[in-house]
């Protein structure tokens, strides 16, 4: 895939996984890397390295890497005026400065593996009235990348062993 204009932002859950699991969230962080989308990340980078060192220590040389070679665009936070003024956005008010990021950073896809989103993805749509769009991993590397559902199949049984090679 070459480059495009895509603007993607990807969720802190997206990054950990992608980190230390060589499944689909992997596969969407190489896509970054390459440079095939332009990436966006909200004030998460803290949270995810906090994450990582707790419950995944032998992967945060990996994600260290990750953001010192991969070009990305960091998008700060709302401030909390903002964050109050849409308090009935999400359900869970601890998600609604990310999905305020995304929307103010006009970015045209939010990547998340976090269930309100997606679930609530038409009614939060309605909410924000814009061009963005919420989908989950596999949904994004479908819709969005090209996968088929037989690479997808392939990808989401894969193991650190099947990359060497």
């Amino acid at each position: 895939m070459r480059k495009s204009n895509l603007r993607v932002m990807l969720d802190s859950n997206v990054i950990i996984s992608g980190i230390t699991c060589p499944r689909h969230c992997f596969e969407i962080l190489n896509h970054a890397f390459c440079q095939d989308f332009n990436l966006f990340l909200s004030d998460i980078l803290d949270e995810v390295k906090r994450n990582i060192k707790a419950k995944f220590p032998p992967y945060l040389p990996h994600l260290k890497d990750f953001l010192l070679h991969c070009p990305y665009e960091v998008v700060r936070d709302p401030g909390k005026a903002e964050v109050e003024q849409n308090k009935n956005l999400v359900r869970d008010e601890s998600d609604i400065p990310v999905l305020l990021t995304a929307i103010c950073a006009g970015v045209d896809f939010f990547v998340t593996g976090d269930k309100d989103f997606i679930d609530d993805g038409e009614k939060i749509k309605g909410k924000i009235k814009n061009n963005l769009i919420l989908l989950a991993p596999t949904n994004f590397l479908k819709e969005t990348l090209g996968y088929t559902d037989d690479e997808l199949d392939r990808i989401g049984i894969r193991r650190w062993g099947d990359l060497k090679g």
